[in-house]
């Protein structure tokens, strides 16, 4: 029986063996470009909705991306290393809560997610089903706190001041193991900052207990303007320890903490939203571990307006940031690439253009493991299907072309 089946192959004209092999290959690179070489443009489209906020890039190079959908609910995709759809799940709240923070864990085997402005922490697997929801103390005053993984413990701060119809003089900040148990909450009052606060993150814990935090606010007495400045500061349990406000003299213009992110030798990079009269544009300042600056940079262009979203650290020890860009003059908003180096120096920048009245931009990117960029944020342009915005996926090579 065996050898009758096998008699067939055996006789097969070498020519018709070559033929059937190139076949066979050719439809596996189709099947599977190589991810090392690829770039690609993809837009995501759900039953409402959807704007990406975060991308993570998993070990076997596949990636999550966590969105926001509707009124406000955080939106998981998963996607393949080809940015092919796995699979996408809506977590449902009680409230309109934004995507905020998305951590994968050292094991690869699940996430931590907190959606933002809601006080319900999730940690998921990685087919998207919930293991662990924890609701934490005192949920209003947890709005727009950022959290971060600092060794074996999350941090998230709650800004008690502007966003509530009672405003909490109150700070708080939680520390939580890996495992999403609540260890202690560490409280201070605005009066130890100075000044009105805006927003608040926690960014980083010393071994001694120590907070590192930062935010943007209202400067309060001994500072000569009411505009917004960036700040940062170190906080213990005996209050105040230093504080280094952002241009704090300076009346022409108004700075908005957008982003930050720790550096190696436990300094800060924070990311701002620097306006005067009609323009607008990013401004990075690296502040060193005892809180002194070390560098302040601004990418102003006159004819435009730039919205930095995000800031993150590439390979080469330069940082990559991603907003919208939108020329004086002209209603539609174009996505936004801009490369620094590890000083500060601009490499280079891009824009992604578009037909029509759009409304689109990236809201966060990361250097990938072959050194290209995966870029993501929201499109009404590009795709076909359901009117409203759609996730954008954008990945290109080391020089940002797709």
């Amino acid at each position: 029986m065996e050898k009758s089946l096998k008699k067939p192959i055996n006789k097969l004209h070498p020519a018709i063996l070559i033929i059937l092999g190139l076949f066979l290959v050719f439809s596996c690179k189709r099947e599977q470009p190589s991810p090392n070489s690829g770039t690609f443009f993809k837009t995501y489209q759900s039953d409402s909705s959807t704007t990406g906020e975060y991308l993570e890039q998993m070990p076997d190079g596949s990636y999550m991306i966590e969105s926001f959908y509707g009124p406000g609910r955080p939106l998981l995709t998963r996607l393949d290393k080809y940015g092919r759809l796995i699979w996408n799940k809506k977590i449902q709240l009680k409230g309109n809560d934004y995507a905020s923070d998305i951590f994968p864990l050292n094991d690869g085997s699940s996430f931590v997610l907190h959606p933002g402005s809601g006080p319900t922490i999730f940690k998921f697997d990685t087919t998207g089903k919930i293991n662990i929801p924890v609701n934490l103390p005192y949920p209003s005053n947890i709005a727009y706190g950022k959290m971060t993984y600092v060794g074996s413990n999350f941090l998230l701060a709650s800004c008690g001041f502007y966003f509530s119809s009672n405003p909490d003089p109150v700070n708080r900040i939680y520390v939580l193991d890996v495992n999403l148990n609540l260890l202690r909450i560490d409280s201070f009052n605005n009066s130890i900052i100075g000044g009105n606060l805006f927003v608040l993150n926690v960014n980083n814990r010393s071994s001694t207990g120590d907070y590192f935090l930062s935010g943007f606010k209202i400067p309060g007495k001994g500072a000569s303007t009411s505009k917004y400045k960036m700040f940062v500061a170190r906080i213990s349990a005996t209050g105040l320890v230093k504080q280094t406000i952002i241009d704090a003299s300076d009346r022409t213009h108004e700075d908005q903490l957008v982003a930050q992110t720790n550096t190696n030798d436990s300094g800060q990079i924070l990311l701002g939203y620097r306006y005067s009269a009609t323009i607008s544009y990013p401004v990075v300042v690296k502040i060193d571990k005892n809180l002194d600056t070390v560098w302040e940079k601004a990418f102003q262009q006159n004819t435009s307006a730039i919205q930095p979203n995000s800031i993150s650290f590439c390979k080469d020890g330069g940082l990559l940031i991603l907003g919208t860009f939108q020329r004086s003059g002209l209603t539609n908003v174009q996505p936004y690439i801009l490369k620094i180096d590890k000083d500060g120096n601009k490499q280079w920048d891009k824009t992604i253009s578009a037909p029509g009245d759009g409304a689109f931009g990236f809201t966060y990117g990361l250097n990938l493991d072959d050194g290209g960029y995966g870029l993501v944020g929201n499109s009404n342009q590009f795709g076909n299907g359901k009117n409203g915005n759609r996730i954008l996926f954008v990945k290109t090579d080391a020089n940002g072309n797709y």
